[in-house]
């Protein structure tokens, strides 16, 4: 958090400092603050003093409700900066939940009352993959009919759920996107906010390794209908085999719809185009056409599911057809998701966000259906994934042979399942540890003509290879 965003989420003034300074960790009075901190200071009988105490314990800055001489202050700590507040204790609550030092029992408690008293509809998403997509497009197209707050930049955890709830000015409706992170991690979010409509995209292989087995994982993500109020709605995808078995097994009291292309459903696509540049699809309501042909914003064909979600959220919420597509023409999409970047006769599609076993698939099934001459995939390590690693990296290695990818450059720990697969099919394949020697390769072998996907877990930061190869082009 910069000490700007500290100013705005405490609803405060900057009376003297640096806006750009980084201020993540803040404590109460002056006695408890450790060095690199935030002092929020409430009434006190001297002020300055207790600021000083703050300073010479090496706090950053201080957040103060009460007057005091600014030009003693900037003359004394010119490196240190000061902002005011109407009321410390609620700054402090504030920015203890929405920093690196959470608070998530004072987050939780805070949330759950603030939309106890508001009584305005929830809406939270969940899946392995495609939650942010999702959160976006639903969140704008219902923007066409309220107007609606919704998670941004993949705020799906406690703390996050706090930063977009506790933004709420004068929005009628909420649209949160909900990550999976430990056991009964969705139970207590779930609960916390109570949503009047819950939805899962899917239920692949992330976060597997915190669970331990695919049925676990499967109730963890079911976890996100706990809080589901009663009579609320539940939203599926029935193309996901467990999600189907759930529907016709739940006890919950809710209506359930659900979207999908391979299986009947309420929402459904179908006169699908999906090129390198489009995808479009003829939307079925209820086993209607309506006669709208819905184009995404973004490529891969993977994103049609995710899109029939949002419609199926926001026509529950009595968002008129007409409003669908403008809706989804105005969504504002998270960077590093199939971004495709095209320099010097190559392109290179920047997918470096996350992955997953079912996200990498399905990027490789889109690196196929381009019309360049070679197809090249620089894959990275998918984490989080424990006794399942093997399996899944393999699964991907065939993955790459099924769509006729035509060279494969690997770097992590993890990915040697996948040149297994990749060298016994002949693909040629280059193994590496850093993402200096990925690099390195990647300059030498590139060549006019190549399209190159770029993809791996966020920790191994391939983004730097996306930078360094787009600026490489971009100079040679």
């Amino acid at each position: 958090m910069k000490v700007r965003e500290a100013v705005d989420w405490a609803k405060g003034l900057l009376l003297t400092g640096d806006g750009d300074l980084e201020c993540n960790k803040f404590s109460w009075t002056s006695s408890n603050v450790q060095p690199g901190e935030v002092a929020i200071i409430g009434k006190t009988n001297n002020l300055m003093d207790t600021i000083e105490d703050a300073y010479q314990k090496g706090a950053i800055g201080c957040i103060i409700e009460e007057k005091i001489n600014l030009k003693k202050i900037k003359e004394k700590y010119p490196d240190k900066f000061l902002i005011f507040v109407k009321n410390a204790r609620q700054a402090y609550m504030k920015l203890s939940i929405c920093s690196r030092n959470e608070d998530f029992e004072l987050a939780h408690k805070m949330v759950h009352e603030k939309l106890m008293q508001w009584k305005i509809p929830v809406v939270a998403i969940t899946g392995t993959c495609g939650k942010s997509f999702t959160t976006s497009i639903c969140g704008s197209i219902v923007n066409q009919k309220y107007k609606a707050l919704y998670t941004k930049h993949n705020q799906n955890g406690m703390s996050g759920t706090a930063r977009t709830v506790l933004q709420r000015k004068d929005e009628e409706l909420i649209v949160l996107e909900l990550g999976l992170g430990t056991k009964k991690s969705l139970n207590k979010l779930s609960c916390t906010v109570e949503p009047d409509i819950a939805a899962i995209l899917n239920i692949g292989t992330g976060h597997i390794v915190d669970f331990g087995s695919k049925e676990a994982l499967i109730q963890g993500k079911l976890e996100i209908f706990d809080g589901l109020k009663e009579n609320g709605i539940a939203v599926i995808n029935n193309d996901d085999e467990n999600l189907r078995k759930w529907k016709e097994n739940h006890t919950k009291k809710c209506s359930v719809i659900t979207f999908g292309i391979e299986h009947t459903s309420d929402y459904m696509a179908t006169d699908i185009v999906n090129t390198e540049s489009l995808v479009q699809f003829r939307l079925i309501e209820h086993g209607k056409d309506t006669g709208l042909v819905i184009q995404l914003p973004t490529v891969g064909k993977h994103y049609v599911l995710d899109c029939l979600c949002a419609i199926a959220i926001s026509r529950a919420l009595q968002v008129p057809l007409e409003d669908i597509q403008p809706g989804i023409d105005k969504a504002s999409l998270e960077p590093n998701r199939m971004h495709i970047v095209t320099k010097k006769g190559i392109t290179i599609i920047d997918d470096t966000y996350n992955a997953c076993l079912e996200s990498v698939t399905v990027a490789l099934e889109y690196l196929a259906i381009r019309k360049e001459k070679r197809k090249i995939a620089i894959l990275g390590d998918m984490i989080n994934l424990g006794d399942f690693s093997y399996e899944c990296h393999q699964k991907v290695g065939e993955a790459i042979v099924k769509n006729h990818i035509d060279l494969v450059i690997l770097v992590g720990k993890e990915v040697g399942p996948i040149a297994e697969v990749t060298t016994a099919n002949g693909i040629p394949t280059y193994s590496f540890n850093t993402n200096e020697e990925a690099i390195a390769k990647a300059k030498k072998i590139m060549k006019k003509g190549d399209c190159v996907l770029i993809k791996a877990s966020n920790d191994l930061q391939f983004i730097e290879i996306v930078n360094r190869l787009t600026k490489f082009l971009k100079e040679s």
